[in-house]
Formats: structure tokens, sequence, C-alpha cells
């Protein structure tokens, strides 16, 4: 499977944060969905089945906590890969989002490289 059949939904709250980590997945080649919060974010994971979801941890409605629990307490969709990010890099964030069984808690900095990595690890496969 090619990167242009790789979907990806991005969900975060912040505009500017989920425009903007769309268009870095857009020009690596993947194919990308975005929502404005939580609600929406479970939505579309039920109606359009991505192979991956990036989740920001705190958004209105329903929280990406949560919604990673929603995903992965549903056998239809566990099988789907969910990054957590956030701007809160606190212990206790960390331990939450294994506790959701994400495969991937990344904090939130300037810098999208460290969501890109985990991206192409779950999609791709890690480097040899």
């Amino acid at each position: 499977m090619n990167l242009a059949e790789k979907t990806v939904l991005v969900v975060d709250d912040d505009l500017p944060m989920r425009e903007g980590l769309a268009d870095l997945l857009r020009h690596q080649g993947y194919r990308v969905l975005t929502a404005a919060d939580g609600e929406e974010g479970f939505q579309a994971v039920q109606a359009q089945r991505p192979d991956l979801v990036v989740l920001d941890v705190v958004m209105p409605k329903l929280d990406g906590f949560r919604v990673a629990t929603m995903i992965k307490g549903d056998p239809t969709l566990r099988h789907i890969p969910v990054i957590l990010y956030s701007g809160h890099v606190e212990e206790s964030f960390a331990i939450r989002a294994y506790e959701t069984q994400a495969e991937y808690f990344v904090p939130k900095a300037g810098n999208l490289r460290p969501i890109l990595k985990a991206i192409r690890d779950l999609l791709e496969g890690p480097p040899p």
C-alpha cells in the first residue's frame, strides 16, 4: 500500500496546529482528514475508518483520552493505531495515555518531527 492510500485523521481544536500537521502529512504523501473536537473526531473514526488517528489530549466535548479509550474499546475500531499528543508533558498525562492503550504519547512542541516519526513507525514500520 502506498502512502497516498494511507489515511490519517488529525483531531485538534487548535486550528493552526491541526492545519499545520495536516499540511505536513499531505506533503509527505498521506491522505488526511481533520476534526475540530473529540466528538467530531470519534464520528469521523466510525464513518471513515482511517489507518491512524492523531488526537490532541485537551479538547472540548470529548478529550483525547476519552476518544482513544472509545476507539480501543470498540472491537471494530481497536485495530486503528492512535497517537495522543499534548502540550502537557506531566507524567500523569503519559500514564493516562498508556492506560488508553494508545500506541504513542508525544509531547506537543513547536517541532512536528516526533509526531511524524510516530506516524511513520506505525504506518510504514520503524527504520531498519
